[in-house]
């Protein structure tokens, strides 16, 4: 998160966004990890079906949504299979805002 500063014209991706300081399951508060996500112009790519596999969800997608925050679905499991990340990102507590 630390190399997120706004470039001219730069937009950063980011590759699944999820364990961000106030996640759950990093209980870390002294960071300002989404607010660097934020203010960076950054767009997240978010590819649930591999951490669903392990039980893990983003936070809230909603979340990143309200607060201006492009997340798009991706995949990097194998096989690859968009229909799958679209279900489980449609199914998922996360999707909720």
């Amino acid at each position: 998160m630390a190399r997120l500063d706004r470039r001219a014209g730069a937009r950063p991706g980011v590759g699944h966004g999820i364990f961000l300081n106030d996640h759950p399951q990093i209980h870390y508060p002294h960071g300002n990890d989404f607010e660097r996500l934020r203010d960076s112009g950054a767009t997240v790519a978010h590819c649930p079906t591999v951490f669903a596999r392990r039980g893990m969800v983003m936070n809230s997608i909603g979340r990143y949504m309200n607060a201006g925050i492009t997340v798009g679905i991706g995949t990097d499991t194998f096989p690859h299979n968009m229909l799958d990340e679209i279900r489980w990102s449609a199914t998922s507590p996360a999707s909720s805002p």
